[in-house]
């Protein structure tokens, strides 16, 4: 893990409102959480912070109610932070994981492309592991990643591809609004703090047509209710908004966005290993190592099935989406 930096104390933090309707009604939805994921990257001052989730009594979104502040956000997406890992170095099970899912993007983004359209914006990109699996793939697209933070941009800059450190106020400072093919927004809509601002500003760089390809957990689903509050997808604090079926499509259309789909998907099967990880490593007294768990690669292969049940039987602990800016919007 990253070496923290000891002499640092959290900053006030920065309460929440509803991001949907704004509200200030809410609920308690679970005990008030520790980052006990992260913990050995943090200074000491910041391992005991807790964090709650409350649902809003006037929409019902679920949210963080108070998160922490900008400037300490750094310190929770350290350098070795598991989304910014390569699949190349997490071993057999996960490149092939990673190649056929690569795969199944690509046939989806080659299919949804509107006519004229040659751009592929990932954003939220982290260290662009999903652009150079496609990119390795054949994928001849015009590729540009953007993410919050400037480290992890370093590798797909390496690998050719334009890479841009900002957020949804300064994206259309780096891409023309309207130039855009199809936006890749896969687990990144949860972390941002105004997911309705973001995906207005991502229809803006739409060209019209184009579409929002993307996967976020769902609070709706049976791992979720099975799990509680060790559920991995909770994720606190770096997930601030954690969605169902139809906060999601609401969110969706008050940006002026057409909802194609919300599906479930079979890699929930992560969730169920990297929950039950979490489960054990508490029972044992240890830090949980999410994505560096010896047994979680094998284990995603053994809940698979399960995971199927749980599709048949409602909703999985991944949903997939398919958003698109209408063709005749301006």
């Amino acid at each position: 893990m990253t070496a923290p930096a000891t002499d640092r104390v959290p900053l006030p933090r920065v309460a929440a409102r509803c991001d949907f309707c704004g509200g200030q009604r809410r609920q308690p939805l679970l005990s008030p959480m520790l980052d006990d994921e992260d913990v050995e990257s943090l200074p000491a001052a910041f391992r005991a912070e807790r964090f709650q989730f409350v649902r809003c009594l006037d929409c019902g979104l679920v949210y963080l109610a108070e998160r922490p502040d900008p400037r300490d956000l750094e310190l929770y997406y350290p350098a070795d932070y598991k989304c910014f890992q390569s699949y190349a170095e997490r071993g057999a099970i996960m490149r092939l994981l990673a190649g056929l899912l690569a795969r199944a993007k690509l046939r989806q983004i080659r299919a949804l492309l509107p006519p004229g359209s040659r751009r592929l914006l990932d954003y939220g990109c982290g260290s662009g592991t999903w652009l150079g699996e496609l990119r390795r793939l054949g994928c001849d697209l015009e590729m540009i990643g953007t993410d919050l933070f400037e480290g992890p941009l370093a590798g797909l800059r390496a690998q050719g591809i334009a890479a841009y450190r900002c957020d949804e106020e300064s994206l259309l400072d780096h891409v023309a609004p309207g130039s855009v093919g199809v936006v890749h927004l896969f687990h990144v809509i949860e972390h941002v703090p105004s997911p309705k601002r973001t995906l207005a500003r991502l229809r803006e760089a739409l060209a019209p047509g184009g579409v929002i390809l993307g996967q976020t957990p769902n609070c709706a689903s049976l791992g979720c209710r099975f799990w509680g509050e060790l559920w991995n997808q909770w994720h606190a604090p770096h997930h601030f908004v954690v969605f169902d079926h139809a906060t999601l499509r609401r969110h969706a259309e008050s940006a002026g966005l057409e909802v194609v789909s919300v599906s479930n998907s079979l890699s929930s099967a992560t969730q169920w290993a990297q929950s039950l990880l979490r489960w054990a490593a508490r029972r044992r007294g240890r830090a949980f190592r999410a994505t560096a768990e010896p047994l979680y690669p094998p284990l995603i292969l053994a809940f698979l099935p399960l995971t199927a049940l749980e599709w048949a039987l409602g909703h999985t602990c991944h949903m997939d989406f398919v958003l698109r800016r209408p063709a005749g919007g301006c």
